[in-house]
């Protein structure tokens, strides 16, 4: 929810706050693309195993950011905070799942991030 918060800010040209200068790494999936990964492993996948469902590279939050901020012509002043003392407790700096096994059946997202945040963009 936290990339839909800020696109909503971001669309409304408020300030929008980013921890470590948004120099960290997040996957991001559309949500179509999430319902056909997982119809894939219910139909394809082996019994009793895990698959994680993730697009194959996570991109850096900050590029995701700006790429918000130029889609939609947007005067958000980025700010960039220190993580508050729960944040840095419960948040990882950065995140990325094996998702070779989902892809392995045959799995290709439709959608990239970019393609993703133009769908919810409109």
């Amino acid at each position: 929810n936290a990339l839909q918060y800020l696109l909503r800010k971001i669309k409304n040209s408020e300030p929008v706050d980013i921890y470590e200068k948004g120099e960290f790494y997040r996957s991001y999936m559309d949500v179509e693309d999430c319902v056909d990964a997982i119809r894939l492993v219910m139909e394809h996948g082996d019994i009793n195993a895990i698959y994680n469902i993730a697009p194959e590279n996570p991109s850096k939050f900050i590029d995701l950011i700006q790429y918000m901020c130029q889609k939609t012509g947007s005067k958000s002043q980025i700010n960039f905070v220190e993580p508050s003392d729960f944040h840095k407790k419960v948040q990882t700096q950065s995140f990325r799942m094996d998702a070779s096994k989902l892809r392995e059946l045959g799995f290709t997202p439709k959608y990239n991030e970019k393609e993703m945040i133009d769908r919810l963009i409109y």
